[in-house]
C-alpha cells in the first residue's frame, strides 16, 4: 500500500507538471478534488508539479532567448526587466514657444543671412 501512495504522489506531480487543474488531475486519478486539497503529501506533490512547469518553461524561455529568437529576448525583457515599448504617433514634433526650437530657427536665419552676405 506504501507504494501505491507513493505511485499516486508521483503521478500527481506529473500530471500538474503538465499544468492539469486539480479538477482534472482528481478526474483522471479517479478521486475527488478534496483528497488532493485535503491530503498535504498529495497537495504538495501538486504544488511541486506546478513549480517543476514553471521552471521547465523558464528553462526553455531562457534557451530560446539565447539561441536567438529576437522574439523571446523582446518578451523576456518586458516580463522580467519591465522594459516597454514606447508607441510613437505622428505629432507635429516642433513646437513654436519651445526655446530650443526658437534657438535653432535663430541659428538657423543667421546661418542663411551668413551665406547671403559671403556670397556677394
Amino acid at each position: 500500500m506504501g507504494n501505491q501512495i507513493q505511485l499516486e504522489v508521483d503521478d500527481i506531480r506529473e500530471l500538474a507538471s503538465e499544468g492539469n487543474s486539480i479538477e482534472d488531475i482528481s478526474t483522471l486519478l479517479g478521486v475527488s478534488k478534496d483528497v488532493i486539497n485535503n491530503n498535504d503529501e498529495y497537495h504538495r506533490a501538486y504544488e511541486l508539479g506546478l513549480c517543476d512547469m514553471r521552471a521547465m518553461l523558464r528553462h526553455s524561455q531562457f534557451q530560446s532567448a539565447k539561441s536567438g529568437n529576437t522574439t523571446m529576448l523582446v518578451w523576456l525583457g518586458k516580463v522580467i526587466l519591465g522594459q516597454r515599448e514606447e508607441t510613437v504617433s505622428t505629432l507635429k514634433l516642433e513646437r513654436e514657444d519651445d526655446d530650443l526650437t526658437k534657438s535653432l530657427k535663430g541659428l538657423a536665419e543667421e546661418l542663411d543671412k551668413n551665406k547671403k552676405t559671403d556670397g556677394k
